[in-house]
C-alpha cells in the first residue's frame, strides 16, 4: 500500500471522514448521514458511498470523479482496520518510514507493512498488465475440482443418506466422485516468466509428465541463466531447475515454463502437463 505525500494524503482522508454525506443523495434517507467510521456502516457501504451512482446528485458525483484513486483506497484501508475504541485517534495507527530524512511512501499499520490484493485483467496494447485493486477485505476462494473428464456418479434414495439435510425435499440424490489423480492442464499464462507460479512449480517438479515444451540443451539453459534480468523474472522453483541443469545435470535436456515447443518455426499453442490434483496434494485445505 503506497501513499504519495503522507501528511497531505492523510489530511484529505480526515476531511472525507468528517464529511456529512446526507446531502449527497437525491432522496436522503434516515441512514444516509452515517459517518464512514460508524459501526453501522460496513466497508461495502463505504465503497458504494465513494462510487459514482445515479442515487447521488450531480454535484456529489462530480466530487467523486475528481477524488484521487489513491485517496479513495486510503479511506477504504482506514475503514478496513478501524476499531471503535480508537475514537478520533485513527491516524496514530498508520505511518510511513523516514528514508534519508524524507517521508517514505509505503504505508504501515501499527508498524507492519500492508499488502494489497490486485487482479490482472488482460494486457494493454503495449503488453503491460492491466491491474485492478481489490477491496481490502477480499480473500480469494479456492476452486475444489469435483468433476472433469473422468468421474463416476450414482443416484441413491435419500433415506440411505444419514446426513442428508432435511430441508431438501428430494427423494433421491446424485453423488459424484472425481476418479482422476492428475489434471491435464494447459498453462497458457506460463509463457510469461513468473506469471503462473503454480504451473512453474508443477513443471519444475521431478517426474512431471510434459507435452509440447521445447527440449532445451545445456547451452540454451546456460544462456537463460546468464541473462540475469530475464532469468530473475522466473519463480524460485524454475530458477532452481535451470541452475541445477546447467551446473550438474546428467540428462541431455530440460524445459522452461516460458518456452513451448517450436513447431514449424513458431511456439506451440498447446503446451500441456499433468498436475497432481491440488486437493490430493493438500487435502487439509479443502
Amino acid at each position: 500500500m503506497f501513499v504519495r505525500d503522507y501528511y497531505r494524503d492523510m489530511d484529505q482522508v480526515a476531511e472525507i471522514l468528517a464529511r456529512d454525506f446526507s446531502t449527497a443523495y437525491k432522496q436522503p434517507a434516515e441512514r444516509s448521514g452515517r459517518p464512514i467510521l460508524s459501526p453501522e456502516r460496513s466497508l461495502g457501504s463505504v465503497i458504494k458511498l465513494l462510487t459514482v451512482s445515479s442515487d447521488y446528485n450531480e454535484e456529489y458525483n462530480e466530487w467523486l470523479r475528481n477524488l484521487p484513486q489513491t485517496i479513495r483506497q486510503l479511506v477504504f484501508t482506514v475503514k478496513r482496520y478501524y476499531r471503535p475504541e480508537w475514537g478520533e485517534n485513527w491516524r496514530e495507527h498508520f505511518t510511513v518510514d523516514r528514508i534519508n530524512g524524507f517521508l517514505g511512501h509505503e504505508l504501515k499499520y501499527d508498524n507492519q507493512k500492508l499488502v494489497g490484493n490486485y487482479l490482472r485483467v488482460g494486457f494493454d496494447p503495449q503488453g503491460s498488465w492491466r491491474i485492478y485493486k481489490l477491496r481490502p477485505d477480499f480473500h480469494p476462494a479456492g476452486k475444489v475440482q469435483v468433476e472433469d473428464d473422468i468421474a463416476v456418479s450414482v443416484v441413491v434414495p435419500r433415506q440411505g443418506l444419514k446426513d442428508f439435510d432435511t430441508k431438501y425435499p428430494n427423494r433421491s440424490a446424485k453423488l459424484v466422485e472425481n476418479c482422476e489423480a492428475f489434471l491435464f492442464q494447459r498453462p497458457d499464462d506460463a509463457i510469461h516468466r513468473g506469471f503462473d507460479a503454480q504451473a512453474a512449480a508443477d513443471i519444475a517438479t521431478p517426474g512431471t509428465f510434459l507435452s509440447n515444451f521445447e527440449p532445451l540443451t545445456k547451452a540454451q539453459a546456460k544462456a537463460m541463466v546468464d541473462h540475469v534480468v530475464e532469468f530473475d523474472q522466473y519463480t524460485e522453483p524454475m530458477q532452481a531447475l535451470l541452475r541445477s541443469f546447467v551446473s550438474e545435470a546428467k540428462v541431455a535436456y530440460a524445459v522452461s515454463s516460458a518456452y513451448p515447443r517450436m513447431v514449424d518455426g513458431r511456439p506451440s499453442k498447446n503446451p500441456r502437463y499433468l498436475q497432481k490434483r491440488p486437493d490430493l496434494v493438500d487435502p487439509l485445505a479443502s
